[in-house]
């Protein structure tokens, strides 16, 4: 009777390893359609493996066959606490949060209604949308390229936007930022296209786009004000943007214009970690690996808004296909996947992101050296730095990132020897003084300090 038991346990895990192979090709193959193979390969494994140890446990004398099933339930029925515990420190810690939140967010709305005599928008981003559409159907969210990284089956990476269109960015400051794209999608008044001289080309990611401002405070807007009339500055950044994303934007773009200084911003707090997932894409990494290599972007606006439009369906049925319940997250070990599987299969910025890195930044200098225009790089540091206290030059590679500027001869403006240092409060630049995007001064005061720095 025993041995039929132990038998009849092993059926049962064999069982199991089968749904779970299952389960992982339905996440797989159906609700992301082959685009996360490499996530899931790890899975993959894992579900194979199990079936072929439980099988051949089969095959095992009774003794091994009950020792190693007592090890394996014993381990799974800790991995059950655990994400018990998981899920109760996960339910308390969201409670204090949101109390936490709720008591900042009364002190914002009184500083707003008492600083600007308005009201503060409370709004929820499906609220905004809904609304502003009612206002104009000529209204789209902030889609950008880096939607795209995980789309393996695309034959062009759209390097742009949504053209000419009232475009949400968010709020951070008390009210909702809506801006009007120009031709590409960039955050431009359309006319600094065809200006003769571009005084400043602006490379980044939604610090440069000017994130939760409206025009004209962004960073671009304010350099505008600092330059001769016929002059511009085109604004080409866009959230989510990493360097190689960049890269490919700057070699897209920088040929259509006459432009005396590339500004590269680049963003300490991801931009490394945002590489590790372009560098996955095999469209983008051509713009290293092929000198001349173009996509042709500006001409093939049509194929592109198509896309873009084909995205923002798929984004109203986004969260239906790929959201869980709350049963099936607990079954196969959500949280507890998170801090230890997950953990030890992540990407981390190693040497070779930053060799890749190193590889680009010469890239876009050559390049823009190559078009007659002055490159110059801005270190932008993380906000939670001035919030946190932390002063360590080994955070965020910086030491590391500074010496490939150096080896690459790259001139450089660092934003927190340049500015934040010499305020007497760095978070009066913060909406709210609160980790965040910066606020319409603090995108004032670094365009200023760009601007003094090129001469």
């Amino acid at each position: 009777m025993k041995n039929i038991l132990i038998k009849n346990f092993v059926y049962l895990f064999l069982f199991l390893s089968v749904i779970l192979f299952l389960y992982v090709v339905y996440r797989a193959e159906f609700v992301w359609e082959g685009n996360k193979f490499n996530y899931y390969k790890k899975y993959y494994l894992i579900s194979v493996s199990s079936f072929i140890f439980f099988l051949l446990l089969l095959f095992v004398n009774d003794n091994i066959k009950s020792k190693s099933l007592l090890v394996i339930t014993s381990f799974i029925f800790s991995l059950y606490l655990l994400e018990i515990s998981l899920h109760l420190h996960s339910f308390i810690s969201i409670k204090i949060d949101q109390r936490n939140k709720m008591k900042q967010l009364e002190k914002n709305i009184k500083l707003y209604e008492l600083k600007y005599n308005k009201k503060y928008d409370l709004r929820k981003g499906h609220e905004v949308l809904r609304d502003e559409l009612e206002k104009n159907k000529n209204t789209v969210t902030n889609d950008i390229p880096a939607d795209y990284l995980s789309d393996d089956k695309l034959d062009i990476f759209p390097l742009m936007s949504h053209p000419n269109k009232r475009t949400i960015i968010g709020n951070e400051n008390g009210y909702t930022a809506i801006i009007l794209s120009d031709r590409y999608g960039f955050n431009n008044p359309d006319q600094e296209w065809d200006k003769k001289k571009i005084k400043y080309m602006l490379i980044g990611d939604s610090f440069t786009y000017g994130y939760a401002v409206n025009r004209p405070y962004d960073i671009g807007s304010n350099l505008r004000k600092k330059i001769k009339d016929e002059e511009g500055v085109l604004n080409l950044g866009f959230a989510g943007n990493g360097p190689l994303i960049e890269l490919g934007i700057l070699k897209e773009f920088l040929p259509l214009t006459n432009t005396e200084n590339v500004v590269w911003i680049y963003f300490e707090g991801n931009d490394l970690n945002d590489l590790i997932n372009e560098k996955k894409n095999e469209i983008l990494n051509n713009y290293v690996d092929i000198k001349n290599y173009s996509q042709n972007i500006p001409n093939k606006k049509n194929i592109i808004e198509n896309l873009l439009e084909k995205k923002i369906v798929e984004k109203k049925n986004y969260k239906k296909k790929v959201e869980r319940s709350k049963l099936i997250s607990f079954l196969i070990l959500a949280k507890t996947r998170k801090i230890s599987l997950e953990k030890v299969f992540e990407d981390k910025v190693d040497d070779g992101t930053l060799d890749y890195f190193e590889k680009i930044l010469l890239t876009a200098k050559n390049f823009a050296e190559e078009k007659n225009s002055n490159f110059f790089f801005v270190y932008l540091t993380d906000p939670i730095r001035y919030i946190d206290n932390l002063t360590s030059e080994k955070l965020y590679n910086y030491n590391k990132v500074m010496k490939i500027l150096k080896k690459l001869d790259i001139k450089t403006i660092e934003l927190d020897k340049k500015l934040f240092k010499k305020i007497s409060d760095p978070l009066d630049l913060l909406p709210f003084r609160q980790y965040n995007h910066f606020n319409e001064l603090g995108y004032e005061m670094i365009a200023n300090t760009i601007a003094n720095n090129i001469k």
